[in-house]
């Protein structure tokens, strides 16, 4: 019965480090959205941008985040499917 604890300790750690290893980021990211290359779409469901609800409020916060950083609508700036 220890060893069984002994083994779920050791395996637990385990997946907690490789968890923790995967949340990991190398890279030069300098996280400033107007110089790098970005696209923003939103998938609504069968009411659209219009719903008065969720949907409207989410396509206005994309529409103000992307007239900060310059986007266009359309292919390879944002727009709603």
């Amino acid at each position: 019965m220890k060893n069984i604890k002994k083994i779920a300790i050791v395996a637990t750690a385990g997946l907690s480090a490789l968890m923790l290893g995967a949340c990991g980021h190398r890279g030069g990211n300098t996280n400033n959205p107007k110089k790098d290359k970005l696209s923003v779409a939103l998938i609504t469901g069968g009411f659209g941008v219009s719903d008065n609800s969720f949907g409207q409020m989410s396509w206005q916060g994309i529409k103000k985040y992307a007239n900060e950083c310059g986007l266009k609508k359309g292919l390879g700036g944002y727009n709603y499917f």
